[in-house]
């Protein structure tokens, strides 16, 4: 069965279906951004449920065919049918937006088939990408109003400097020993970041997310025609180092990874970067440099990714562009901080120890639910449990002197 639909899979039709699927979708995700956020009235939020679409104004419900997404606020020209009351146009920017992403991640999908997955493993990944462009686009809109969201989970170009690192230590690895490639790869991506940190941080909410997936996806494939001019499909890396001896190398990563973690809590970097992450224009008040501190985050959030995805070249011994920069990997490391908790330093750590036994578990009998399961806890975590596993353990939350 599904073999008769992959001839589909490339066709107008297939994108318009899932574009439309996409708006649908967005629809609902308008409810969700106006309902789930906490307020004095609602302190955990109101149902998605009930009471039903109505006009904010006259409190007239909404029919069915004056709620079809982008036709029915065009048709209507932005207003209540009832009472000429004006919705706003975000209604319609939400809803074509989700089913903008929604073709994006239709459109990835195909393409990563056609390389190496099969059909069914394909569909698979399109509901982790889609569900996933559904949760960023609500919490950007939410962290848009509210400033509830940090700005690190809607970072989905990670895998920029995971993958630059990897090429980078791919392509010099007969000029170069890994010792001093691995450092140069961290410091690689450290650069890149500053240098797209000026215009990137300059935008929040969903234009941040756009902009991330843009950046990501442009180096993806600048990195395609290098390897294509040179006449490179991809690369075999041969004498790698022992298996031990790339383990011990990501074990210090991890270490250092988590000093910096604990370092950016102690620190009077950390202590500016809580005071944006509360609120930019006051911290900006008081004298916190955000701009600057934004970007040195950045930086220092990049060099790791960089120096991994350098090691994990190693630990592969193929290098090929659209492996190293899958989206999968900017999705797994975002589902280490949101399901463990990015704000501390046990956190990750938690979230990385559930992935591996998932992974373990999972991962070599059935990838498909693996990618299921991961979607789907991420979910979970973002809309309710924000503060991850940490926030369940009594001593994570209780005050420090």
């Amino acid at each position: 069965m599904l073999d008769e639909l992959e001839p589909l899979m490339t066709t107008w039709g297939a994108y318009a279906f899932v574009v439309v699927l996409g708006l649908l979708w967005g629809s609902f995700a308008n409810v969700c951004i106006y309902r789930w956020p906490p307020s004095e009235e609602f302190p955990r939020g109101r149902s998605v449920v009930a009471p039903g679409s109505h006009c904010f104004a006259c409190k007239t419900p909404i029919k069915w065919y004056d709620n079809v997404p982008l036709l029915s606020w065009l048709w209507l020209r932005g207003q209540c049918r009832a009472c000429k009351a004006p919705f706003s146009g975000r209604y319609l920017i939400v809803e074509a937006l989700t089913g903008v992403l929604f073709g994006v991640a239709w459109f990835v999908t195909v393409e990563t088939h056609v390389v190496r997955e099969s059909l069914d493993l394909a569909l698979v990944r399109f509901a982790v990408y889609a569900a996933f462009s559904f949760v960023m686009v609500v919490i950007s809109f939410i962290d848009l109003d509210h400033k509830l969201i940090l700005d690190k989970i809607t970072l989905p170009s990670i895998v920029v400097f995971y993958g630059l690192g990897a090429y980078l230590v791919v392509a010099s690895w007969d000029r170069l020993p890994p010792a001093l490639s691995v450092p140069l790869a961290a410091l690689a991506a450290a650069a890149f970041a500053l240098a797209i940190g000026a215009p990137v941080l300059r935008v929040r909410g969903p234009y941040f997310v756009i902009l991330s997936f843009g950046v990501a996806e442009l180096v993806k494939f600048v990195v395609i025609a290098v390897e294509a001019a040179a006449g490179n499909a991809s690369r075999l890396i041969l004498r790698t180092p022992e298996i031990d001896a790339i383990f011990y190398a990501m074990l210090a990563l991890a270490a250092a990874a988590t000093a910096l973690a604990w370092g950016a809590r102690v620190t009077r970097l950390g202590q500016g970067l809580r005071a944006i992450r509360e609120d930019e224009v006051a911290a900006e008040t008081l004298g916190v440099p955000a701009a600057r501190y934004k970007l040195a985050a950045l930086a220092l959030s990049a060099a790791i990714p960089g120096a991994v995805g350098g090691t994990m070249a190693m630990r592969a011994t193929y290098f090929e562009p659209l492996q190293a920069f899958d989206p999968m990997v900017s999705f797994t490391m975002i589902a280490t901080a949101v399901i463990g908790g990015s704000d501390d330093v046990r956190g990750p750590v938690l979230g990385a120890l559930l992935l591996v036994l998932l992974s373990e578990l999972l991962w070599a009998g059935a990838p498909q639910l693996y990618m299921v399961v991961l979607g789907v806890l991420v979910v979970v975590f973002v809309l309710y449990l924000p503060d991850g596993l940490c926030g369940r353990l009594p001593a994570a939350r209780a005050p420090r002197a």
